[in-house]
């Protein structure tokens, strides 16, 4: 797989275009991190494409906050101790919302 900073793709489209016309894919990156995929697409499968990618990120995001459970304990929390999470967090929500509008926020 082919990486380009931000000013390589703003300076050598062309040589992207191709890399991901060959390729399949390029990393863009932005401050020597990743920032961006590119994916070389059709119009009939663009629709597709999306949708996979979107279930490919909110897997990610799936798997990244069972490991931040697991890691924070939270994995192991109870039904009830879930549910009394959930009341307080409900309460909490409710207490805002009545000083905002006591307020006049909304």
């Amino acid at each position: 797989m082919k990486f380009y900073t931000v000013r390589e793709l703003s300076n050598n489209t062309k040589a992207v275009q191709e890399t991901i016309k060959s390729e399949g894919e390029a990393v863009i990156t932005n401050n020597g991190k990743p920032w961006a995929l590119m994916v070389d697409i059709s119009d009939s499968d663009l629709f597709n494409t999306i949708t996979m990618m979107r279930r490919a990120k909110a897997a990610s995001a799936i798997s990244q906050l069972r490991k931040d459970a697991v890691s924070s304990g939270k994995a192991d929390m109870t039904l009830d101790e879930i549910n009394a999470e959930i009341k307080a967090s409900r309460a909490e929500r409710r207490a805002m919302q009545s000083a905002d509008v006591a307020r006049g926020v909304e």
